[in-house]
């Protein structure tokens, strides 16, 4: 991990999400799922007790970047990301390196989990159980090292 580069990252996010944030609002989440290649993106804008999902694309390759910068090469990489920026400027993040994505309807492949173990390998003690028993249904095995 590259702490350095996630801080920064971050902070490039963040000001993209600012452009959303409107006089009143709360909040701006964004919330990144990804899997080798495959990548959703989610945002939501908290205002008292309600929220807007507004159209909003993120530059994937922040994302990309920001992945790779926090990935670590006997843990991976992290599934599912999420970023909060709130009215007063602070920042939170969160990385989910053990649970599935959220791709909503979309399947997983066995080419996102190839890629994935490809890209982001992890010790076998790191791969969680979801993932081996998706690598099971899928016969995928994991790639040489």
């Amino acid at each position: 991990m590259n702490a350095e580069r996630v801080s920064e990252t971050i902070a490039k996010v963040a000001s993209s999400l600012l452009r959303l944030m409107e006089s009143g609002d709360q909040s701006v989440v964004l919330t990144w799922s990804e899997l080798g290649w495959k990548a959703v993106d989610r945002v939501a804008v908290t205002r008292n007790d309600e929220v807007r999902y507004p159209a909003f694309a993120i530059d994937s390759n922040l994302m990309f970047d920001l992945r790779d910068a926090s990935s670590s090469p006997s843990t991976g990489a992290w599934f599912k990301a999420q970023v909060k920026l709130f009215a007063d400027g602070r920042v939170e993040s969160n990385f989910d390196y053990d649970n599935p994505p959220d791709f909503g309807v979309m399947p997983i492949l066995a080419e996102d989990l190839d890629a994935e173990l490809t890209n982001w390998p992890r010790n076998p003690e790191n791969i969680p159980a979801w993932f081996r028993e998706k690598m099971a249904e899928l016969g995928v095995e994991v790639p040489k090292q």
